[in-house]
């Protein structure tokens, strides 16, 4: 998932562990504000995560946090290095990878429901 309103990026617990990743401990740990409001410490990260969007290969440092349904959160610290134009009509953004070439990629399509509202007027 992509946050243009989070400084840093963050991968989730379970995909460290499924992914064998390397953490690191932070010297001192911090907080995190969720958008619920709710705060969590962080402690751990992992350092130069390969990361794989769509056949577009990456790095990022990653700051360990539970994320709930979402593996990875990429946020402004690698968006603003990879000089990223998000395009959120067609689900798609442009960066510019290590070799100075623009790359556009393409969001994975999920199945949406259509949910229909129905209106019912009592008497």
């Amino acid at each position: 998932m992509i946050d243009r309103g989070a400084s840093l990026s963050y991968v989730s617990p379970s995909i460290v562990e499924k992914c064998k990743l390397q953490k690191s401990k932070f010297p001192k740990s911090w907080l995190v504000q969720l958008a619920t409001g709710m705060k969590i410490k962080v402690t751990d990260f992992v350092k130069c995560c390969a990361l794989n969007m769509n056949g577009f290969i990456s790095q990022a440092d990653l700051n360990i946090l539970p994320l709930g349904s979402y593996d990875v959160l990429i946020t402004m610290d690698w968006l603003e290095e990879h000089i990223v134009l998000l395009d959120c009509y067609d689900k798609t953004f442009s960066c510019i990878d290590d070799k100075g070439n623009k790359v556009t990629v393409k969001g994975i399509a999920r199945k949406v429901m259509i949910r229909e509202i129905y209106a019912l007027q009592m008497k």
